[in-house]
């Protein structure tokens, strides 16, 4: 189940009137509002640079921005890195790839985990936008399962949306 998390920034009410706003900010707040309309939930929104957060079971909060001028990021926090041995898997697979929406592992300070992937905003629509945040969650709870061997799991059938 999606929900929107708001955000605690003033909201990006009049995207018109704020100064700054460019033609890819624009492209954003679309694909934002194709992805709300794609999953049924009510307006998506945004503080002043752009960030949002959605949940998806009331567990994984996953927040969304722009990224430069031609992308968007998605990420949420893992559980905590388990072993020296996971570490060494996760860089192992963290490697450069030709597909944008390879999702990426960063350790945060406080040894969680950040999964992580971007899209172009240019190309993407509500579609692929969803599989990236549902493969996302995926990836979260394979990581955070105990007796998982594999990173790369990918257990799309125990969301729901």
């Amino acid at each position: 189940e999606w929900c929107i998390i708001r955000p605690l920034a003033r909201p990006l009410q009049r995207q018109q009137q704020l100064s700054g706003i460019s033609h890819i900010m624009n492209l954003y707040v679309t694909r934002l509002g194709e992805l709300a309309t794609h999953l049924g939930i009510g307006t998506i929104e945004q503080d002043e640079t752009g960030h949002a957060c959605l949940t998806l079971d009331r567990l994984w909060a996953i927040h969304l921005a722009p990224l430069g001028t031609e992308s968007m990021v998605m990420f949420l926090r893992a559980g905590a890195l388990g072993s020296d041995v996971q570490a060494r898997e996760l860089l192992r697979g963290n490697l450069f790839s030709p597909e944008p929406s390879t999702i990426r592992v960063a350790l945060g300070q406080d040894d969680h985990l950040l999964l992580w992937c971007q899209l172009p905003l240019a190309n993407s629509e509500a579609a692929q936008i969803q599989l990236a945040l549902q493969q996302l969650v995926a990836r979260a709870v394979a990581l955070s399962c105990e007796g998982e061997s594999s990173p790369h799991s990918d257990n799309l059938s125990t969301l729901r949306v």
